[in-house]
């Protein structure tokens, strides 16, 4: 009886350690901001993986250290060969701090963000120029506290995102965003058009709207009236009814950019931040909340005695932590338990609306977007 009463207590302390955790990562958009930054949207189910594994491997070395000590079991078996183990460990340790890291500097970043607590200070003290030598301030800040916090030892004394027909009616139907491969932006590329007479839907979406030149931005604005206007000089007898959005974002993008070897690299690093970012924080989160202590308390109001090494409470906590994260992210490798997008995608589309929402206001503000005369 004492066996299924801390079962049942770890997988329900699990289920709802996943719930929590996962649901500030989700909150915070900070893998979709990596996907969006990095191009590699397409690779988010492959992220999601590593949020995953980075977390319970990040549960297994904290909730059970006694039976992940390499660094004894090399010695016990290949005591000859610990210059080997040693330029293992000094790796490991490197590649663990270096992306657990930018995780977390981001994670804060994002927080802060999140919380508007820059746009409202910046608001305050009037502050319009100079904002990137600020975020490089801030950046250059948290390298000295970080270091400042280990060379001092400080962790061991603080407590723990134009025909003549008339009457022509002509339905254009806007994208906000849209990618083309070519220098050249034609009518067509910016959405859906439709026209009862087909010679004038031909004529009309042939029209060239943008040229980008070798030296030009790879971005645009676009505004919807600048395409009335293009579409009445060629058809003065149209009249044309805009069911889209207002302005078009427009990306000029390599044909080879998502076929190099450029963009696997960027998606592995993604999947690098994520997995070991992942696992320093439920690492993190067990250590905050004293868990072991806890599960050592539980265990013994339970079962009257101090617990042995591994326990029922500990190995069900991990399953429910497990179960947890697959239930939140909706899929088991590359099959869904619903047909409902996972919430990194959905995440994913609510940041690349943002991105698109102040690109075109900036645009707007700075008089770049291209509207009709």
């Amino acid at each position: 009886m004492g066996t299924f009463f801390l079962a049942l207590i770890g997988g329900s302390y699990g289920l709802l350690a996943a719930a929590g955790v996962f649901t500030v990562l989700v909150a915070v958009g900070l893998v979709p901001r990596f996907a969006g930054k990095t191009h590699t949207a397409k690779h988010v189910l492959v992220y999601e993986e590593m949020v995953v594994f980075g977390t319970l491997t990040g549960c297994v070395l904290s909730i059970f250290p006694e039976y992940c000590q390499f660094g004894a079991w090399w010695q016990q078996n290949f005591s000859r060969h610990m210059a080997l183990l040693y330029s293992i460990g000094n790796l490991w340790q490197a590649v663990f701090g270096l992306f657990s890291g930018m995780f977390i500097g981001c994670l804060a970043l994002a927080i802060a963000e999140m919380l508007d607590s820059i746009p409202i200070l910046s608001r305050r003290i009037s502050f319009r120029h100079g904002l990137g030598l600020a975020v490089t301030s801030m950046a250059l800040g948290k390298i000295c506290g970080s270091l400042v916090y280990f060379w001092t030892e400080l962790h061991r004394t603080v407590s723990k995102r134009g025909l003549g027909m008339a009457n022509i009616t002509v339905y254009l139907k806007c994208e906000r965003n849209v990618e083309i491969q070519s220098e050249d932006v034609f009518m067509k590329d910016m959405g859906s058009l439709r026209c009862a007479d087909s010679v004038v839907e031909a004529k009309l979406k042939a029209l060239k709207v943008h040229h980008f030149g070798k030296n030009d931005a790879k971005r645009c604005v676009i505004s919807s009236l600048k395409l009335v206007e293009l579409m009445e000089d060629t058809c003065p007898n149209i009249s044309v009814e805009i069911v889209g959005e207002p302005d078009v974002l427009v990306e000029w993008i390599s044909v080879n950019k998502h076929k190099s070897w450029q963009q696997w690299g960027k998606a592995a690093l993604v999947c690098l931040v994520s997995f070991f970012g992942t696992a320093f924080t439920i690492m993190a989160y067990h250590n905050d909340v004293g868990i072991n202590e806890v599960f050592t308390e539980i265990y013994k109001m339970v079962m009257n005695r101090e617990p042995e090494g591994l326990n029922t409470l500990e190995v069900s906590y991990s399953i429910g932590l497990a179960a947890g994260i697959i239930l939140f992210f909706n899929h088991i490798g590359g099959r869904r338990i619903t047909k409902d997008p996972t919430p990194i995608e959905v995440a994913m589309r609510n940041y690349e609306e943002d991105v698109d929402k102040a690109l075109i206001a900036t645009a707007g503000r700075e008089g770049k977007e291209e509207d009709a005369i």
